[in-house]
């Protein structure tokens, strides 16, 4: 399975161009909650060719979800699923971004960075022998966690912060997350563009990027 795979399976030539189009849009669209309809106004193309491609990708194991983490009380949540490129290696050669220099000082540097964690992290997570369930949370506020692993009826929240350094101000989301759900939410992680492990608060301890990746 691959993006030349895929190609073939769309039939006209329109369609392989339009295909190729959305391969691109769907690379800076990582890291973001999924919206079919900003796909098709970025792409010109149906709700349902949309799905129909995004469903193409899943399959192709090119592309995944993270499902949004609520419970029956929380209605001020959103209820969309986080869509993540498997491969950010191709991200970046589907938005023409060919050198470390030129990631550097991409607006979506970030959102690559997040991806790659995230791909790390469920890399890890999945060869585990027992396997956690993995979803992002947010609310309307606008707090929000990148990740949450939930295992054994506890919650386990990550945030990853494209940054050198990290404070107790980049524990805001992990705080708001545990205030709503108490004491089944464990110290978070923020995993971060840095290299050292330390304790930043009672929330939170920082760990590098390339933890999980030496550990995997």
């Amino acid at each position: 399975f691959g993006p030349v795979y895929l190609l073939n399976k769309v039939s006209t030539p329109l369609g392989q161009h339009h295909f190729r189009r959305f391969m691109g849009v769907a690379s800076s669209l990582t890291a973001q909650e999924v919206n079919y309809a900003k796909f098709g106004k970025y792409l010109d193309i149906t709700r349902g060719t949309v799905q129909k491609w995004i469903g193409m990708l899943k399959l192709s194991y090119l592309w995944y979800e993270v499902g949004p983490y609520f419970n029956t009380t929380e209605k001020r949540m959103s209820k969309k699923g986080k869509g993540h490129i498997v491969d950010s290696g191709l991200a970046c050669a589907l938005q023409m971004i060919d050198s470390p220099g030129a990631l550097f000082i991409s607006p979506q540097f970030g959102a690559l960075f997040e991806t790659y964690c995230v791909n790390q992290v469920r890399s890890y997570t999945s060869m585990r022998p027992y396997k956690p369930a993995l979803y992002h949370w947010r609310a309307q506020t606008g707090a929000e966690v990148d990740l949450i692993l939930h295992l054994n009826g506890m919650l386990y929240p990550i945030e990853i912060k494209n940054k050198s350094f990290v404070t107790g101000n980049d524990t805001r989301g992990i705080r708001a997350f545990r205030d709503l759900h108490g004491d089944i939410v464990q110290t978070g992680i923020i995993m971060y563009a840095g290299d050292r492990c330390y304790r930043i608060n009672e929330q939170a301890i920082a760990l590098p990027w390339h933890a999980v990746m030496k550990k995997g």
